[in-house]
């Protein structure tokens, strides 16, 4: 069984800065406000395992429109057990 860990975003969508996720928990619930990057996670997730995220397969977006404006590059790590 293959389990996600932990999730560290960097100039993914909304994510300019590092941002670290604990996943290691039973259940991980994501709550906020709209635009606050609940999709932008599960984006990072798929970008990880894939290389690619739904809205680009569907041509809704470029690649190059997941890397935030600000922060000009982006990283996406994933830690699994």
């Amino acid at each position: 069984m293959i389990l996600l860990r932990r999730l560290e975003v960097e100039g993914f969508r909304c994510f300019r800065s590092r941002v670290d996720l604990d996943l290691a928990h039973p259940i991980v619930v994501l709550l906020g406000p709209v635009g606050v990057g609940k999709s932008s996670v599960i984006g990072a997730i798929q970008y990880a395992l894939f290389g690619t995220t739904i809205e680009v397969r569907r041509r809704l977006l470029r690649k190059g429109d997941l890397v935030n404006d600000y922060a000009g590059k982006m990283r996406v790590r994933l830690e699994l057990t």
